[in-house]
């Protein structure tokens, strides 16, 4: 049994793509009031699909009731403060195998990254290691992909510089700012 954990919006997304590759599982998205989310927990269903927000209510009492093989978070983003009541929530759930998806950069700071691993593979990073040590760590574990690797179709991007003039009222404002900049960062 899977449970995957995305934003609210992107519960439907996660369903339909399931029905589109794997038509043979079945799928549900978690829904209700609490009664009825245990409920759908407890059914023999293949994948489940939840909100953080629902996993944020649900992920302590959850812990006892049910086992997953696999718990997927996509946009992991969301757990990336390792003291937030979602990072917490979706790393009390019991798994046999933890995916984290992202497409934004984890590379923000280092704690982020200890962050989705603490979920990922609790035992896999700490903060004495170096950066070297950290990336030959999670080399295993990480896959990046490139968008000239995925979507060669995507034409280079191009960047341009194009200079604007500024209105006379554009220009007494940002002059005053800088005239003041000093004063400004006190």
């Amino acid at each position: 049994r899977a449970l995957i954990v995305v934003p609210a919006a992107l519960r439907i997304n996660w369903e339909k793509e399931i029905d589109k590759w794997a038509p043979k599982l079945s799928v549900r998205r978690i829904q209700g009031d609490t009664q009825e989310r245990f409920a759908n927990y407890s059914l023999p269903i293949n994948v489940l699909i939840a909100s953080y927000e629902q996993i944020r209510q649900d992920a302590i009492p959850l812990g006892n009731i049910v086992r997953f093989d696999v718990v997927v978070v996509d946009e992991a983003q969301r757990i990336k403060n390792l003291h937030s009541e979602t990072s917490l929530a979706v790393r009390t759930l019991q798994r046999d195998r933890s995916w984290a998806l992202t497409g934004t950069p984890i590379e923000n700071s280092v704690n982020d990254l200890f962050a989705i691993y603490r979920f990922v593979k609790l035992e896999l990073l700490n903060q004495a290691m170096n950066k070297l040590e950290i990336h030959r760590l999670m080399k295993p574990y990480f896959l990046r992909r490139y968008k000239k690797d995925v979507l060669r179709e995507m034409p280079p991007i191009i960047l341009q510089d194009i200079p604007i003039d500024l209105s006379p009222q554009q220009e007494k404002a940002y002059m005053n700012i800088w005239n003041n900049r000093y004063e400004l960062i006190k």
